[in-house]
């Protein structure tokens, strides 16, 4: 983040009691506003870090599916086989019903990722609003400051 200095050397015009008086704003305010931004990122990016982490498991968990079918099925012995055949296609269709609640659970996970990381990026636009809000509430504290000091020389100069 920039610093107030170059801040105000770039959006000010260089007056040092308004450069004071922006200062003040500036130190008052911009650490809340740090805080309620790191705050909430850091908890949207929780939310998309443990669907990432659910996402894996369960990437996981269809592949131990998957290598467990396959290894049954080569383990069995010859003589059986139409049990073998049998036991076999139970067992693939169990695992195909295993596997699309799999594929669905991971497609649902998948939207809320995309919601979360969407409600992240929404923070950001908020966050960049609440800046510049904050910057305008600096410039517009400078403008009253340098004013009510003119009206003040303006008052000693007619007294």
């Amino acid at each position: 983040m920039r610093s107030f200095d170059e801040w105000f050397d770039e959006n000010c015009d260089g007056s040092d009691l308004a450069k004071d008086a922006c200062r003040k704003l500036w130190d008052e305010f911009s650490d809340q506003i740090n805080i309620i931004c790191r705050k909430s990122y850091e908890k949207q990016q929780s939310k998309v870090d443990e669907l990432k982490l659910q996402v894996a498991e369960m990437k996981s968990r269809l592949n131990d599916a998957y290598t467990a079918g396959q290894s049954a099925m080569y383990a069995a012995r010859q003589s059986k086989v139409d049990e073998i055949t049998q036991l076999y296609a139970k067992e693939l269709f169990n695992k195909k019903v295993v596997a699309k609640k799999a594929s669905e659970k991971l497609a649902g996970l998948q939207l809320q990722n995309d919601e979360l990381q969407k409600r992240v990026d929404q923070q950001g636009l908020i966050i960049a609003k609440v800046m510049s809000i904050a910057s305008e509430l600096q410039k517009s504290w400078a403008m009253f400051e340098i004013g009510k000091k003119l009206e003040q020389a303006l008052k000693g100069g007619e007294g």
